[in-house]
């Protein structure tokens, strides 16, 4: 993917997704498009270390797919700080 920020304009983008799902949900085939969630990280932390965490309850992640959801995470390259508005 090409970035179209001005500062990094035209170059290579790596973006990263992870896909969580429950194994019966999948084995089952009982995957329903309105129930897809969508975690978006791009500063700092990854996206899976922020929404995937590998402890026991503490994973947004783990727990949708439990309930049915096929969940995602990706992470976007960072970028600078926001433009303030001109005055």
């Amino acid at each position: 993917m090409k970035s179209t920020v001005p500062a990094i304009a035209g170059q290579d983008v790596p973006i990263y997704v992870r896909e969580r799902v429950s194994g019966w949900h999948r084995a089952a085939q009982r995957l329903d498009a309105d129930r897809v969630a969508l975690f978006v990280h791009g500063a700092g932390t990854p996206a899976e270390v922020a929404f995937d965490v590998p402890q026991p309850d503490y994973s947004w992640m783990r727990n949708l797919a439990r309930a049915g959801y096929d969940v995602f995470a990706m992470d976007t390259t960072a970028t600078a700080a926001p433009i303030a508005p001109r005055r």
